[in-house]
């Protein structure tokens, strides 16, 4: 998978999972909604600065964007669930 799909399909994921739309990710990141159009259309791919601030918009560090499902501890189905909210 190349890098802009990865990031574009993390932020998708991430925003499904807390039930985001992109206008509020861009209101609390403070990103325009030009800017994520962007990022989620392939078009750019941010720079360090825009992606952590998106990292800190969904409460997680760059480490947690860039995991993979699969790199996931065995985690407790209550951890999981903690973890997940």
């Amino acid at each position: 998978m190349l890098v802009e799909d990865f990031i574009a399909d993390r932020i998708s994921e991430l925003c499904s999972k807390r039930q985001m739309t992109r206008y509020r990710l861009s209101q609390i990141t403070e990103i325009e909604q030009s800017t994520l159009s962007n990022l989620m259309t392939n078009k750019s791919l941010p720079n360090i600065i825009t992606l952590s601030r998106i990292c800190d918009g969904f409460g997680i560090t760059l480490s947690q964007f860039f995991q993979e499902r699969d790199e996931m501890p065995d985690l407790s189905v209550e951890q999981r669930r903690v973890l997940d909210t």
